[in-house]
């Protein structure tokens, strides 16, 4: 039941792109009792358009988005950050009881970003995870996690693809079970790694010096191939190149 007071409300989404869409239609369809969704950005339109057209205060993130929120004083029952781009302040988390955030890995491995280039740069294993939220970077506890098998050589945007279905899978399958309090979160465990996306520029430009194995170097170009204008670069005295790699399977292993 939704409560109408003014300052009680109960979910509040972050969303962006196709998971966020997706996510959103989901809840949408499942009748969920929605208060506001703040879209990632403008270009995000068909966001706004379902949210427009199911009577959902909406609204186009902004510098003051979170400062608002803050100000406001409403308190919601929860926090849905549905790939959203965005760090949420401390105080932005506390204003809902209860929060879920959407991530493309295994957390602890790969938090942060650019999540399947590092998955296949350094040959981890790839998955989806659905978080409560911290202070910190992806370090909240798990609500529920899969693991997702793929087979090198793969590249980044193909891998990205499919954590982007399956980060959506995972949260229609889960998503009624977190909210009625029949799966608690977890702490994360096993061994850290968290990438920025700085790191991810430095690592896909590279001098030609730079001494790679045969697999390492497949890994470093795969991993980085997701658009024309996003692939592995190559520095040397000549000027800079982009590469990509077309592979393609001669034999089956026996």
């Amino acid at each position: 039941m939704i409560n109408s007071s003014k300052n009680n409300k109960d979910i509040l989404i972050f969303s962006g792109k196709k998971v966020g869409l997706e996510s959103l239609k989901f809840l949408i369809d499942m009748d969920s009792p929605i208060s506001k969704v703040i879209a990632s950005n403008k270009s995000d339109r068909e966001i706004l358009e379902i949210a427009e057209h199911n009577r959902i205060p909406i609204e186009i993130y902004s510098k003051n988005t979170q400062s608002d929120l803050i100000a406001n004083g409403d308190e919601y029952k929860w926090l849905l950050n549905l790939w959203s781009p965005f760090i949420i302040k401390k105080e932005v988390l506390l204003i809902a009881k209860h929060h879920l955030n959407i991530h493309p890995s295994l957390v602890p491995i790969c938090r942060g970003q650019d999540c399947a280039a590092w998955a296949i740069r350094n040959s981890l294993h790839a998955g989806v995870s659905l978080l409560e939220m911290s202070e910190g970077v992806d370090e909240g506890d798990v609500y529920v996690q899969k693991e997702i098998k793929y087979q090198f050589p793969i590249s980044g945007k193909e891998l990205h693809d499919m954590l982007q279905d399956e980060s959506i899978n995972l949260f229609r399958e889960s998503w009624s079970s977190i909210y009625e309090g029949s799966i608690v979160p977890s702490p994360q465990f096993g061994e850290v790694s968290l990438f920025k996306r700085k790191n991810t520029e430095e690592d896909r430009s590279l001098d030609s010096s730079q001494r790679m194995s045969i697999e390492e170097m497949v890994r470093w170009v795969m991993a980085h191939d997701f658009y024309p204008g996003t692939t592995a670069e190559i520095k040397s005295n000549e000027g800079e190149f982009r590469i990509t790699l077309q592979i393609e399977k001669i034999t089956e292993v026996t």
